[in-house]
């Protein structure tokens, strides 16, 4: 099973293959333009994006996890969802069985944290039964103007109600078994539940801190441990700026970690996505895990609730009564490590800690990018990667790594030149390709490249978001751009190649290569100046592209 970055967004370490179908690259000889205009789709945008055959692997204090049909992990908050069988039957997050599969609904405008692995909190969670044959549909009805009955947002449902029955205008989940053949269909709906808005005092925050557990400790490294999860993807942890203890709160030091420890590590919910692979983390804190203590520890923010000394963290799942000797922060709200044995049953529940540490905030926005990377003094993209950090485009995997000879999947690469041309970021989007959902972090610059002729994907109408992205991948995409910009090169046109390896580039990439000779965005390598067109473009060469780029654009 593999984990995914921010919903979905999954981590491969498949090589762009040479004969795979690159369709962004068209078809083109040395002295012929490639047509790189994109066809507009026209549609409507959803207010609840739909993600379906999400099947369970674990119900735990109100948060399902899941994998989705890639098989990667996605965690499904309940807090804020209307749960229900898809026969209309009401239900609990208690009633949803391992194995069983969900459909979730999320409001358009939620926002989603670009966090790893993905957190969802969805407005309404759908319980498959495959027994029954009823579908559901969620989104805001209003009266049909051109026909009998209510029909929904999207214009591809209208539902007609009996006679007696309150007028629907609003957010409605319906509930039925069949649907004639028209376009939009029309049903008898089974059931109809409208959606109330939750009011504040109601709504649940976000994740103050995200969790990833069971990470098996394979090798210390100088710059970053490297881990497996329990799916044996490997994943990276940077111990930097992490507050490390035992599960029963005792305090270790990094030597204190050895190989075959499994750790928990809790990463602020807030802290951007880092753009590289295999997955970096630098989280706040860090747990020795020990399957002999019966335990428990939660990473939260933490605020003061009508109790004399009571505390309740972000998600409303735990409620702290702090003991007489603790001194409490002076702020109003704070993080902390709360380390505890035992709790009541009330929901949420309440507990006395066997031991409380309160984090101190780390301020790691001011850094100075001259001097904060220890690994790029050497490289010799050293200066832009300092101009692409400062310009936003780019950040290192912690506070002194950048990790230039790091890989990016094409879904970064197309965020860091959308974040380049300033596009704005939506919580939800169509994307245009079937593998790449509309609102995963990345969604909206793919939206854009796809809208602009800037990507145009492979042949089965796919994009491939989390594939590492090759090094002719990456010059078609920015000579896509550069037309997309008007900076490119106009009508008949052709430049000899001289590359060494010129015969290894694709023949649909041959005008971007031709394009990379004159304006050198990725360097040859060697004496003899090979391009490598099929070799993984690392973070360093990207970031010399993209400042190659920024030149351009500033003339």
């Amino acid at each position: 099973m593999k984990k995914k970055i921010l919903s979905i967004m999954i981590i491969s370490a498949m090589l762009v293959s040479s004969t795979a179908a690159m369709a962004e690259m068209g078809s083109t000889g040395l002295t012929k333009s490639v047509d790189t205009t994109a066809v507009e789709e026209q549609t409507v945008n959803a207010r609840f994006v739909k993600q379906e055959n999400l099947k369970v692997v674990k119900v735990e204090n109100g948060q399902i996890e899941t994998t989705d049909e890639n098989e990667c992990t996605v965690y499904i908050n309940t807090s804020d969802a209307a749960l229900y069988k898809n026969n209309g039957t009401e239900i609990t997050a208690e009633d949803i069985k391992e194995g069983s599969l969900i459909t979730v609904f999320t409001k358009g405008d939620k926002a989603v944290a670009a966090i790893y692995p993905p957190v969802y909190s969805p407005d309404v969670i759908i319980s498959v039964d495959p027994e029954y044959a009823g579908s559901v549909a969620v989104s805001k009805f209003e009266k049909n103007n051109d026909g009998p009955g209510f029909i929904s947002e999207e214009k591809d449902l209208i539902v007609n109600l009996a006679e007696d029955a309150e007028p629907m205008d609003g957010d409605y989940i319906v509930f039925y078994s069949r649907a004639t053949f028209s376009l939009p269909p029309q049903t008898p709906p089974d059931k109809i539940v409208k959606l109330e808005d939750k009011t504040e005092d109601d709504k649940t925050a976000e994740p103050a801190y995200v969790v990833n557990k069971g990470l098996k400790i394979v090798k210390q490294n100088d710059d970053a441990t490297e881990t497996v999860d329990e799916n044996g993807e490997t994943v990276y942890v940077n111990l930097d700026d992490a507050e490390i203890y035992d599960e029963n709160g005792t305090e270790l030091d990094e030597e204190q970690l050895k190989e075959g420890d499994v750790l928990s590590i809790y990463t602020p919910a807030k802290s951007p996505m880092l753009l590289i692979y295999p997955p970096v983390y630098t989280p706040a804190v860090i747990i020795r895990e020990n399957d002999e203590y019966d335990g428990f520890v939660d990473v939260s923010t933490y605020t003061k609730t009508e109790g004399e000394r009571s505390y309740i963290n972000a998600e409303g799942t735990l409620v702290v009564n702090l003991p007489e000797s603790f001194i409490e922060n002076r702020k109003a709200s704070n993080d902390y490590i709360v380390f505890y044995t035992a709790t009541t049953r009330s929901l949420p529940p309440q507990t006395t800690p066997e031991k409380i540490v309160v984090l101190e905030e780390k301020d790691h926005d001011d850094y100075d990018a001259e001097d904060v990377f220890e690994d790029i003094s050497d490289d010799k993209f050293c200066d832009s990667i300092k101009k692409v950090v400062k310009a936003g485009l780019f950040k290192g995997v912690s506070d002194k790594e950048f990790s230039p000879s790091g890989h990016m999947t094409r879904a970064m690469f197309v965020t860091v030149l959308g974040r380049l041309d300033g596009i704005a970021v939506k919580d939800a989007c169509v994307t245009g390709f079937e593998d790449t959902p509309g609102n995963e972090y990345y969604s909206s610059y793919v939206a854009w490249a796809n809208e602009n002729g800037i990507v145009r994907g492979y042949e089965d109408k796919t994009f491939k978001p989390n594939q590492q992205v090759s090094r002719e991948e990456a010059l078609q995409i920015i000579y896509n751009y550069c037309k997309y910009k008007g900076i490119g090169p106009e009508g008949a046109w052709a430049v000899n190649i001289d590359y060494e390896d010129a015969d290894e580039i694709s023949d649909t990439a041959s005008e971007a290569c031709m394009w990379n000779e004159i304006n050198n965005y990725l360097l040859p390598e060697g004496k003899n100046g090979k391009l490598n067109p099929k070799q993984k473009a690392s973070r360093a060469e990207v970031a010399h592209a993209l400042d190659v780029l920024m030149d351009q654009l500033n003339k």
